[in-house]
């Protein structure tokens, strides 16, 4: 809605961080129709070059949310910020690990883990938050010293046979090369595989997995 320029107010109701902001369904319904009417898919799309498609979406459920709103005589809508991590923590998970390039993507892998946590969801791996070795090709964590890099693999792919889950960390759809193995691995165990967002490589989208926002 921000990326579309719709008529956002600030949220004038309660405070919350995922909610900043409310708007008024006239100004709602009158977005809509110039959104249908005046703007072409193609100019929705290069609104968010990076993922083009999810305008396909986007539209036609803010067609349904206007229904809605209309129905039960809805004045304020409250749009959220709430992202993909939201939506994994909400899941159904007891014991989960997190697959991901640490080297690239180590800050958004220990966010995700952090509030798998706070949701009472047992992350078995990473089981450490302290980079010994940041930014090098295999991250070694304070806790694991005198570990071998193969030791710490075998520990990984141990706790995803232990879990529910293989949540896959993957900003911009990006996997590394030992994220690979471990997907195959939890695929040979038949575990679900979760992925933060689509994956960019065509071997991945032939495996059954899920992405991101599952409520």
């Amino acid at each position: 809605m921000k990326l579309a320029n719709y008529s956002l107010k600030k949220n004038n109701l309660f405070e919350d961080e995922d909610h900043p902001f409310l708007i008024e369904l006239e100004d709602f319904k009158n977005k809509n129709k110039e959104i249908f009417e005046k703007i072409t898919l193609k100019e929705l799309e290069n609104l968010i070059p990076e993922n083009p498609k999810w305008m396909h979406g986007a539209r036609p459920c803010s067609a349904i949310a206007q229904a809605i709103c209309e129905k039960y005589y809805i004045e304020k809508i409250i749009p959220s910020d709430s992202n993909i991590i939201n939506g994994i923590v909400r899941q159904e998970f007891r014991h989960v690990t997190l697959s991901g390039s640490f080297r690239k993507h180590l800050d958004y892998i220990l966010e995700i883990k952090k509030k798998l946590e706070m949701e009472g969801v047992m992350v078995l791996s990473p089981r450490f938050t302290v980079p010994k070795t940041p930014g090098v090709e295999f991250v070694v964590f304070q806790g694991e010293e005198g570990s071998s890099p193969l030791e710490l693999e075998r520990h990984h792919l141990n706790s995803i046979k232990n879990s529910d889950a293989l949540i896959v960390c993957d900003p911009n759809g990006y996997v590394g090369a030992t994220a690979f193995l471990e997907i195959g691995f939890a695929h040979s165990l038949g575990k679900r595989i979760v992925f933060t967002e689509k994956p960019e490589e065509f071997i991945l989208n032939n495996l059954p997995f899920e992405i991101g926002l599952l409520l």
